[in-house]
């Protein structure tokens, strides 16, 4: 059968990890040069052939995490979780690299505390895979069909059957050859995985961050408005995860540049924030009390606004990804 066609995954021992962890929030954050020099440009992979496979990567984790109905936090903790392995890894190198997205996801689930069934997700992502081939596809659909149809048979036979347990018809289904591959490489991939970013599996979130700027700093007419500016905000920052800004920026800045971009694109002012004067330092006693303290929206986290503003930049990137 054509769907036979997976590498068989030998699952290499490594001794030690590809880098030591460290406690610095910014371990993971990389400059421009590193971003342009990745292991997959060192290789020979023209830059923007290796964007083009990185944007369907991610694409294949957030579809995969919809039909799983996965939360969003969990689907952009795979997303980052690959980004780092591909910064530290070439895509040209990796074995079966189709199936990396599931193997992030599956453990970032786990990370998350909403695990998915390894069976659904290696088969799920496999589907997603071949929608394009119809032959393959359709073999699937008539194996699914055929093992479907073995369940429900044995559901009558257990029903007549006081002292057998009823088999759930399994939606999940697909040769057991095949599956055994596609399941040994995702498990290979989660262990690369593993290893390259040395198990440090803290990953943090912009969105605690949104909805703080958004009460701060949005100068929202009613409630509208603000429903308007919170939306639009988020949908810019689960879009910046299709660019590598993450690998560029702290989520702070990404955070400020996600309500930038929501403010002008809803046409909402950013006000600036009165510091009450109670929570101002002071540190001799009889100092008369301060007065009250305006900042700006970039100055709320000590953030440099230039940063923001090429943050900005790079999540835009992700409107203007084309084929290679």
């Amino acid at each position: 059968m054509a769907m036979d066609g997976v590498a068989h995954i030998e699952v290499a021992e490594h001794d030690e990890a590809l880098i030591e962890s460290t406690d610095d929030p910014r371990a993971w954050l990389f400059s421009d040069a590193e971003l342009r020099a990745t292991p997959a440009a060192e290789c020979g992979l023209e830059k923007g052939l290796e964007k083009w496979v990185m944007t369907q990567l991610v694409a294949h984790v957030e579809q995969l995490g919809a039909e799983l109905s996965v939360p969003q936090l969990a689907i952009s903790v795979a997303i980052k979780l690959m980004q780092r392995y591909l910064m530290l890894e070439s895509i040209t190198e990796v074995v079966a690299p189709a199936c990396l997205p599931a193997a992030a996801l599956f453990l970032a689930c786990k990370m998350q505390e909403c695990p998915r069934r390894l069976r659904q997700i290696v088969i799920v992502s496999y589907r997603i895979r071949i929608r394009s081939d119809s032959a393959t596809l359709a073999q699937l659909d008539a194996f699914t069909a055929s093992a479907t149809a073995a369940a429900e048979a044995a559901q009558v036979t257990a029903g007549n059957n006081l002292n057998a347990v009823p088999v759930p018809p399994d939606a999940f289904a697909m040769p057991n050859a095949l599956f055994r591959r596609e399941r040994d490489a995702v498990l290979h991939h989660e262990q690369a995985i593993l290893r390259a970013v040395a198990f440090d599996l803290h990953v943090e979130h912009p969105y605690k961050y949104i909805m703080e700027l958004i009460e701060a700093f949005a100068d929202c007419r009613d409630s509208a408005d603000k429903r308007s500016v919170t939306q639009i905000s988020w949908n810019f920052l689960n879009d910046s995860f299709r660019t590598l800004s993450h690998l560029r920026f702290t989520e702070k800045e990404i955070a400020s540049a996600a309500l930038l971009l929501a403010s002008r694109f809803c046409g909402v002012g950013l006000k600036p924030y009165v510091v009450s004067a109670q929570v101002l330092l002071v540190t001799d006693a009889n100092a008369p009390t301060p007065s009250p303290e305006r900042i700006t929206w970039w100055q709320y986290f000590e953030l440099d606004a230039e940063r923001i503003m090429q943050a900005a930049n790079m999540m835009l990137d992700s409107y203007d990804s084309k084929p290679p």
